[in-house]
């Protein structure tokens, strides 16, 4: 099920495409990595959130442009940084 969520999920709902910019939370689980591939796949820019340093090497090595530790304190810096300001709406606070 993990795959056809994920499948369905990027391709029929967001309807990703090539020149994409994909942000995939949850993206070193079950159901977020197969996501973070299939956009990469469809020639998106893909970048992976997760909750360790471990995990966010580990999917650089899968195929993420960008990875970032969401735990980390300068996260929403470094967020902001990483996503194309034309569409990053953020509501969290420094």
């Amino acid at each position: 099920m993990t795959s056809l969520t994920a499948y369905f999920g990027i391709l029929d709902v967001g309807k990703v495409k090539a020149g994409d910019f994909v942000v995939v939370s949850g993206a070193a689980g079950a159901t977020g990595s197969i996501v973070a591939q299939i956009a990469k796949i469809m020639g998106a820019t893909v970048l992976g959130i997760a909750g360790s340093d471990d995990k966010v090497q580990w999917l650089k090595d899968l195929g993420c442009d960008d990875a970032l530790n969401y735990k980390d304190p300068n996260f929403v810096k470094k967020f902001r940084s990483a996503t194309p300001v034309s569409w990053c709406i953020s509501t969290a606070t420094d």
